[in-house]
């Protein structure tokens, strides 16, 4: 089979439908060899949102932001295993566009693979 152009792909999911096509996107691309490494950013602003205007703790809205995460990581790991990808997950906490970008830097990612914000 032939080497894919890419080695290293990040795809940063939020659990969209646009960053679960990114993903197969990224697997169609490394299916010839190359790594993905996907990663859920708990988005500390929206974090602090929800609190100020739930009745929930901040303990209990960042393990459930957490668990999203969770879910759709293992799901798009699972696809990415399924179809001979060697895949890794991150999950990290803070602004995501400043934790991509740095993610992207320490891993040496060739192409970061990313759904459109808001579609």
């Amino acid at each position: 089979m032939a080497s894919s152009v890419f080695s290293h792909i990040l795809v940063p999911t939020d659990g969209s439908q646009a960053s679960v096509m990114a993903a197969q996107l990224a697997v169609d691309l490394l299916r010839g060899g190359g790594r993905l490494t996907l990663l859920y950013v708990v988005d500390r602003a929206v974090l602090n949102e929800l609190r100020r205007f739930g009745e929930r703790s901040e303990a209990e809205l960042e393990s459930e932001l957490q668990e999203h995460g969770r879910r759709y990581l293992e799901m798009l790991r699972r696809h990415a295993e399924e179809a001979g990808v060697e895949v890794r997950t991150a999950m990290l906490e803070g602004d995501p566009f400043e934790e991509i970008v740095a993610l992207a830097r320490e891993i040496d990612a060739d192409l970061i693979a990313m759904g459109h914000v808001g579609q």
